[in-house]
């Protein structure tokens, strides 16, 4: 990184573990920022799909059986009328094929209703769960990553001693 700010000169006594350089950590420190942000987003989604349905989702689903299963009654009534007047000769073949169509279609509405809210009812599944903790801990590991390298962006004496030669600037990129 390039140097930043440099705390000894040639001569001065240090103690082990004091700061001697520090490099530029703006780079690093946005990707702390990205890294947390990520975190918590995926944090809040596992939080979501742990939590289930919402007792809401749950009540739209049963309402929606209940009008499919409304819908299906009213269509075998309307199909059993049309049926007796086309026996009789009263309604003609194209009536009572709507109305035998129009049943089947509420049978699959009832039926897609109640798949919708047994899916509802049930949650997410593990295997969902399972994938959105494995993200968090992947992110997980990229902040810890991020912050190790803005941790290694803080130079400090290894040992107690005295700066015999001091090779670096501000500005100047060092490895």
């Amino acid at each position: 990184g390039r140097v930043a700010w440099i705390g000894v000169d040639k001569g001065d006594r240090v103690e082990q573990g004091q700061i001697l350089v520090r490099l530029e950590d703006s780079e690093f420190r946005a990707q702390v920022a990205q890294a947390r942000g990520s975190l918590a987003s995926a944090q809040a989604r596992l939080d979501e799909l742990r939590a289930g349905s919402r007792p809401q989702d749950k009540q739209m689903g049963r309402a929606a059986v209940a009008e499919a299963e409304a819908n299906l009654r009213d269509a075998e009534l309307e199909l059993d009328r049309i049926e007796k007047l086309f026996k009789a000769g009263v309604a003609a073949r194209a009536e009572l094929d709507r109305a035998v169509a129009r049943r089947d279609v509420a049978r699959a509405q009832l039926d897609n209703a109640r798949q919708s809210s047994s899916l509802t009812d049930v949650g997410p599944r593990v295997e969902v769960i399972r994938a959105a903790e494995a993200e968090v801990a992947q992110l997980k590991a990229a902040l810890d990553y991020a912050e190790t390298q803005i941790s290694n962006t803080v130079i400090v004496a290894p040992s107690s001693g005295t700066i015999l030669q001091r090779i670096v600037e501000v500005g100047e990129m060092v490895s």
